[in-house]
């Protein structure tokens, strides 16, 4: 094989070697890949290497989990970080079901570098430490949140609303809506054997779970009428941000917050 295939049907790359791909309809309308498509997969949450044929996990075994993206979304989100800036970079997501009225967050084990372990325990938003490797920042939110709880997001289903600055380093926020926190998986004995299933799962010791957003001020647990679960202080007004972001309440296109921590 020395070129990459694209069902026109389902839209999704096609294992060739398998001759199988998302319709699972064999044969289905396979076309080769246009020049100017961008691919991003769905595993490593790198963009594919359309030329030898490869991403981040390496060879090409599943090419069923590349998925097509748009250029031009790639190109305009493609951020530079300025070589003079030494802090180290982050990213922070916050992941809402369609009515937005959970979202997806995880108790942190670990605390960023001048933070003194202040976020140890505490509910905050997924995401982590900007690599050197990320293509943008929008690929590292990607990939931290697939690493966290197994939950692919294209790079370009985020919005970047807020930039934070804090003494140590520079944390970009961002949110994004998906349909639903859990799927139904069938049963092999009929509709009372399908069980409802999250989406998500954890990957790492630090546990995931969704949350209701009832006000900025409380979070109760998606698995018990969980209260008074300690969490970070500014998750208290970057959630309802985020969320006026969505709904268009604030006509700003994006916020810059410096914050200061005491000692």
């Amino acid at each position: 094989m020395d070129t990459i295939w694209i069902c026109q049907r389902c839209g999704l790359v096609v294992d060739y070697k398998n001759k199988r791909c998302g319709c699972a309809v064999s044969p289905s309308p396979w076309a080769p890949i246009d020049p100017n498509t961008v691919l991003e997969c769905a595993e490593c949450c790198e963009l594919v290497d359309t030329e030898n044929i490869c991403c981040g996990c390496g060879g090409y075994s599943d090419q069923t989990r590349w998925i097509p993206i748009d250029r031009d979304d790639v190109e305009k989100f493609k951020v530079i970080v300025k070589k003079i800036d030494k802090r180290p970079k982050y990213v922070l997501g916050f992941v809402f079901d369609s009515k937005t009225e959970r979202v997806l967050l995880i108790k942190k084990n670990k605390s960023p570098e001048g933070l003194n372990g202040k976020m140890i325990g505490m509910l905050n938003g997924l995401g982590g430490k900007v690599e050197a490797n990320d293509e943008s920042i929008y690929h590292a939110i990607s990939r931290e949140v697939k690493e966290e709880c197994d939950l692919y997001i294209p790079s370009t289903d985020w919005v970047n609303y807020c930039d934070l600055n804090f003494k140590y380093g520079k944390i970009y926020c961002f949110y994004t809506v998906v349909d639903n926190f859990c799927r139904v998986e069938r049963g092999n004995w009929g509709i009372f054997t399908h069980k409802l299933v999250p989406i998500y799962r954890q990957m790492e010791s630090e546990s995931v779970g969704d949350y209701w957003v009832k006000s900025c001020e409380d979070y109760n647990g998606s698995h018990g009428d969980y209260t008074g679960i300690d969490h970070m202080a500014n998750l208290e007004y970057l959630i309802p941000m985020a969320l006026n972001h969505y709904k268009k309440l604030d006509s700003a296109p994006k916020f810059e917050v410096n914050e200061i921590y005491e000692n």
